[in-house]
C-alpha cells in the first residue's frame, strides 16, 4: 500500500493542501478574496467529482467467479 493511499489519496492529500494554506493565510491576518474562495470551493468540487467519476469510470474488483464444469 503507497503512503498517499494510506492518507486517502492524492485527490484528498490535494485538498487538505489548499485547505490548509488558504487557512493558514487567514489566521495569518491575510484577506480572503473572492479568488481565493473559489479556489477553495473548485478544489472541494473536483475532490467530488474525482470521487464519483472514479467509482462510476473504474470497475470494482468483483469475486472471481466459480469454476464451470465443461459439458458432456
Amino acid at each position: 500500500m503507497k503512503a498517499l493511499d494510506r492518507v486517502g489519496g492524492r485527490k484528498f492529500v490535494l485538498c487538505m493542501l489548499v485547505t490548509l494554506c488558504v487557512t493558514v493565510l487567514l489566521a495569518l491576518g491575510k484577506q480572503i478574496d473572492m479568488a481565493s474562495a473559489s479556489v477553495l470551493l473548485g478544489t472541494a468540487g473536483v475532490y467530488i467529482t474525482g470521487n464519483v467519476a472514479q467509482k462510476r469510470l473504474v470497475p470494482t474488483t468483483a469475486a472471481p467467479a466459480a469454476p464451470t464444469t465443461p459439458e458432456a
